[in-house]
């Protein structure tokens, strides 16, 4: 149980130098947060915040235990916290609530996996999504790939050697991208 907090901070920030930061975006996403990156680096008492830097505003997430609900991400993730009580940038740089804080859209996952791709390195983008960013998400059998509903998600990765799946499903792909979808194509 977290203590109440005399003055609560605007937002909190998590700097984006570090892979860790996915992390935190993952697990505070899974709470039901409104979590926004960057799009221009900023700075928070004099220390400069990298492009891509995480912001989780007070006023978009009314949850009854806001700070509690971003601290336990924090800690699962392994960042620091900054605790923001201004919106106003210190300098020329973006302000808080300025344009330049894109809201992220919760992952929706689907990796391709069988042959034709590479094993191994489809086994490492599993271990990766698995167990390090504990993302949860969905293998598609690249040998029935037409049978899925790609609308599901909006991500798909394609590990090496999945080559034939794209030329195989190129105009499925095409559409499913164009309204949206990013495909991560790896190799």
């Amino acid at each position: 149980l977290i203590p109440a907090i005399a003055n609560p901070p605007v937002a909190y920030a998590v700097d984006a130098a570090d892979d860790s930061a996915l992390v935190f975006a993952v697990r505070a996403m899974d709470a039901g947060l409104q979590v926004h990156a960057s799009d221009k680096p900023f700075t928070h008492k004099e220390r400069a915040l990298a492009r891509g830097s995480l912001l989780v505003r007070r006023h978009e997430n009314d949850v009854e235990d806001f700070d509690r609900l971003v601290m336990d991400a924090a800690r699962a993730a392994g960042v620091k916290l900054l605790d923001l009580h201004t919106g106003r940038a210190p300098d020329d740089g973006p302000d808080l609530g300025g344009g330049h804080f894109q809201l992220l859209t919760r992952p929706r996952v689907a990796i391709v996996g069988n042959s034709p791709t590479s094993s191994d390195t489809f086994g490492h983008l599993w271990h990766y999504l698995d167990t390090r960013l504990g993302l949860v998400h969905t293998i598609l059998d690249a040998q029935s790939l037409s049978r899925y509903d790609l609308r599901r998600y909006n991500v798909l990765i394609l590990p090496p050697g999945a080559g034939s799946v794209v030329s195989e499903h190129e105009d499925a792909l095409e559409t499913w991208v164009r309204s949206g979808g990013t495909l991560v194509a790896c190799g």
